[in-house]
C-alpha cells in the first residue's frame, strides 16, 4: 500500500526537524531535508505504507493540479493500485501563479 502525497512545502516536510532554541542559520542549513518528522512520513510509518511524495516546494495549486493530471493520466503516468491512497495538502486557495 502506499500513500500518494502532493502539495508545496508544509507537504514535503519544510521545517519539520525545527527544534526549538535553534538558531536561523542552522534551521535554513536543514529545513529542505527529507525528515522522518514530517507528517507524511509519520503516517506512513503509523499505518506501514510507503510514501510516494510528489510535493514541491513553493507550487501554487494549478502546477499541483497539473502534477496530478500528469501522474495520474498523462504521459508521465503511474500504475495507481487500488489499495493508494491520495492525499494532497492545499494550505490556501489563493496559492495561485502570476505569469509575468
Amino acid at each position: 500500500m502506499r500513500l500518494i502525497t502532493l502539495g508545496d512545502s508544509w507537504v514535503f516536510g519544510v521545517g519539520a526537524d525545527y527544534q526549538e532554541g535553534m538558531s536561523y542559520k542552522n534551521y535554513k542549513d536543514i529545513a529542505w531535508n527529507q525528515s522522518k518528522n514530517c507528517f507524511r512520513q509519520l503516517i506512513s510509518n503509523q499505518f506501514d505504507l510507503e510514501n510516494l511524495n510528489l510535493s514541491k516546494g513553493g507550487s501554487s495549486n494549478q502546477a499541483q493540479f497539473r502534477l496530478a493530471l500528469n501522474t495520474f493520466f498523462g504521459k508521465d503516468k503511474i500504475n495507481v493500485q487500488e489499495t493508494d491512497i491520495v492525499l494532497w495538502g492545499i494550505t490556501s486557495v489563493f496559492r495561485t501563479e502570476l505569469w509575468s
